[in-house]
């Protein structure tokens, strides 16, 4: 693979990004897959918006840069609305018996599960705890991020890019996004969508509604 920074790759058209996944996350796994795929070259490395994430996926990405890699640009993925892959765990604690040996606690890499239940700041969404309950009490969540969190969020990652997850019908909620984006005052490089085929929606339908984020993207510099 050539040694090019993102731009120039963009610029020859052979931009190459690691998909990290949004959710159902495994840190061991980022740190190390972030760290090899730098050394090997590649120009973004997208992750969940989450800082223990992030954070894995910096400490991969700074062994590579040690190694003489370029660094890649960080991207974090958000969403426009429900998703299935922004999720986190959740159980009602009081359904727990009290000789439970708690082994939801045992598997749970983020230590995130508590007396209390699950400490939503620190669940990024593994999923090991739900197999672990023996009563099967836990559940999962879809996560959307209030508006007010996307400044405050974007300010503590600083990634380089960022990655809109959306869906056909939601172009109201994508503009909104966009919005809280540019408000937030953070310099981002790019802006991608991604958007699925599916609730019935056609191939020229979800060709439109791309277009139409398109001229939002534009639009919003």
């Amino acid at each position: 693979m050539l040694r090019q920074d993102p731009e120039q790759a963009l610029a020859a058209g052979g931009w190459v990004k690691l998909i990290g996944g949004a959710s159902n996350q495994d840190l061991a796994a980022i740190e190390d897959l972030a760290g090899i795929h730098a050394l090997a070259g590649v120009h973004c490395i997208d992750v969940a918006a989450d800082p223990a994430v992030v954070a894995a996926a910096r400490r991969g990405m700074a062994w590579a840069e040690a190694r003489g890699a370029t660094r890649p640009w960080l991207m974090v993925s958000l969403s426009d609305g429900l998703d299935p892959h922004f999720r986190k765990a959740w159980f009602d604690p009081d359904r727990c018996p009290l000789a439970c040996p708690r082994p939801c606690e045992r598997v749970c890499p983020a230590l995130a599960i508590g007396g209390t239940g699950v400490v939503e700041e620190r669940c990024y969404g593994c999923g090991r705890c739900r197999p672990a309950c023996p009563l099967g009490l836990i559940e999962e969540r879809s996560q959307v991020l209030e508006a007010a969190g996307v400044g405050p969020l974007l300010a503590q990652l600083a990634p380089d890019a960022v990655e809109l997850h959306t869906r056909p019908g939601r172009l109201e909620a994508f503009s909104d996004r966009v919005a809280q984006l540019a408000a937030s005052g953070v310099p981002l490089r790019r802006v991608a969508v991604s958007a699925a085929l599916e609730g019935g929606a056609t191939v020229d339908g979800l060709a439109a509604e791309l277009w139409q984020r398109f001229r939002l993207l534009r639009g919003a510099g």
